[in-house]
């Protein structure tokens, strides 16, 4: 695994095109680079997660038959 310096430094060592690509990726989650955090920036609390509907065999099916690939 890369060391947090290297990672920290990902968006500034990108130049032109590769650069502005990467900008607009990151503006998708609201521009924070995913490189840049922190283990105190990260939620593990399962209240924050959004509620799931149940899945049931028939969603399943429908999935994993009915569905194009």
């Amino acid at each position: 695994m890369a060391d947090k310096q290297s990672l920290n430094s990902y968006k500034d060592r990108l130049e032109g095109k590769e650069r502005t690509r990467y900008e607009e990726k990151i503006s998708l989650i609201g521009g924070r680079d995913p490189y840049a955090l922190s283990k105190g920036d990260l939620v593990s609390d399962n209240k924050c997660l959004p509620s799931v509907p149940s899945v049931t065999y028939i969603d399943i099916v429908n999935y994993l038959i009915n569905t194009k690939s």
